[in-house]
Order: structure tokens, then sequence, then C-alpha cells
């Protein structure tokens, strides 16, 4: 098994190492540049553009870690800890259907998702290992919660989870609404599973129409069984979606949210 892992990993260098020369040396046939490998201190790679040396890459851990910079049209780099490398390429037709589906498909995500950022911070804090909260929450969305084609996309809000974790969920959450009030009601379900009295309560009242949200991390504990919001005056005549969902009293896991219903905002 370790025989196969290590071949496998030096086929891969020898392939990669081959494809970068074939393209510096494409490039350097083309008088872009003249390629000099010249030591340094910093395991730099230089590319000579014949007037002075520029640093294309840094090879950060010898021959077999990953690099930083772009050599031809390969860009390498490391983020959180995770070396990779990717070609640079260009659509054939970026105004083809799928192209265009997925640009308004991450467009309506992005309207979604920009107002309650905060939130995701805490709501996915759970999935910050290798990528951010706000990248977490995204993947959600486009997973799960657009239906349709372009340009006819529709969000499909009880699908999407603003907070996702471990911790016990929300029990029988409802909520009424007066005067420019939300009441929230739940069960204390203190007890049950990893559920405890001193969970603090995290909603989010989200307006598509003002593309504005409403939210709280740490509200009531989940014995108190309810907790009261605000909304703003120039939300009368919107519609509002609503999330409800538990955070632990020193904040290190969070509850799967959970979305109540929507609601009509009148005066």
């Amino acid at each position: 098994m370790l025989i196969s892992l290590i071949y496998s990993i030096l086929v891969f260098l020898f392939v990669f190492i081959y494809y970068l020369c074939i393209q510096v040396i494409k490039y350097e046939k083309q008088g872009f540049f003249h390629v000099s490998f010249v030591p340094s201190p910093n395991n730099q790679i230089f590319i000579n553009n014949q007037t002075n040396l520029i640093t294309m890459a840094i090879i950060t851990q010898g021959i077999l870690g990953g690099f930083s910079g772009k050599i031809g049209n390969v860009v390498g780099g490391n983020w959180k800890g995770i070396n990779y490398m990717r070609v640079l390429t260009k659509p054939t037709n970026p105004n083809s259907d799928k192209q265009v589906n997925q640009r308004t498909k991450f467009t309506t995500a992005l309207s979604f998702l920009q107002p309650i950022t905060p939130f995701l911070r805490v709501g996915y804090k759970l999935f910050t290992a290798k990528q951010t909260a706000f990248n977490a929450a995204m993947s959600n969305v486009l997973t799960n919660g657009i239906a349709g084609e372009a340009p006819n996309l529709e969000l499909i809000y009880a699908a999407i989870s603003v907070s996702k974790g471990n911790l016990t969920p929300v029990a029988n959450p409802a909520f009424t609404y007066d005067s420019g009030e939300i009441t929230f009601t739940w069960d204390d379900n203190s007890g049950s599973g990893s559920a405890k009295a001193t969970d603090k309560v995290m909603y989010v009242v989200y307006n598509p129409t003002k593309s504005d949200a409403v939210y709280e991390t740490s509200g009531a504990e989940r014995s108190v069984k309810t907790q009261v919001a605000d909304l703003p005056a120039e939300w009368i005549g919107d519609t509002v979606q609503v999330y409800l969902a538990f955070i632990t009293a020193d904040g290190k896991d969070v509850a799967n949210s959970t979305h109540l219903r929507s609601l009509e905002i009148v005066a």
C-alpha cells in the first residue's frame, strides 16, 4: 500500500514537472522570456524578461512541497494549510446557458448571504478548518436552496440552513407578530440530547425586498422559552423569512437552524 502511494506521488510529480517544462519552453520560444533557474536562499524560480529577473514562483518545502506563484498558466498557492495548483483557463463560451445559469445562481445565493455575514461566522463556525464560514454557507445554499433555471431562479428558504452543528435543535418553535415586534417561543427541551438550559437562542429575520436582515447570535437562554425581536418600521409591507437556532453558552457548538415560516409585515 505504501509503495503504491509513493509510486503514485512520483508519477504525479513527473507529469506535473513535465507539464511545467512544456509550458515554459513554449513561452520561451515565443520570446516572452528567458528561463533562468537561479539558486537563491528562498528557493525561488526566476524568469528573465530580458531586462531584469522577475520572481515567478517560490518553492516552500523543497521539490516535494508546494509552490507559490505562477509559472506559465499554472498557479500554485497555500490556503488554510492546503497546497493547491490550478490551471488558468478561459471558458470557450462564457455566455453559454450553463455559464449564465451558474453565475445567476451564485448571485442569487449572494443576495441572501451577504446581509447575514456576521451571523454566518457564528452559525458555520464548525466548518472553518479548510474553508471560510461564508463559503460553507454558500455551498449549502447552492446545493440545497435554489430551484429553477436562469433567469427564473428561486430561493427555497425552508431548505437553507443559516447554522449547522451538533447541538440539539429548537423544540416546537413558533412566533407571533404585533406592532413591529416578533415574539419567538419554544419548548424547553433541556436534557434532551446535548440541550442545556443555558444554551442561547439565535435568530434571523431576513428581508429579501430590502436586502437586509435582523439577527441575534446570543439571545435568551433555552430555559426562558421566549425572545423578542424588533423590526424596522420601513419593513412594513414586505415579506420576511424567519429562522431560529441555538448556541451553547461557551459558543463552542451550534444547532442546525429551523426555518419557521415567512411573514408579511403589516402596520
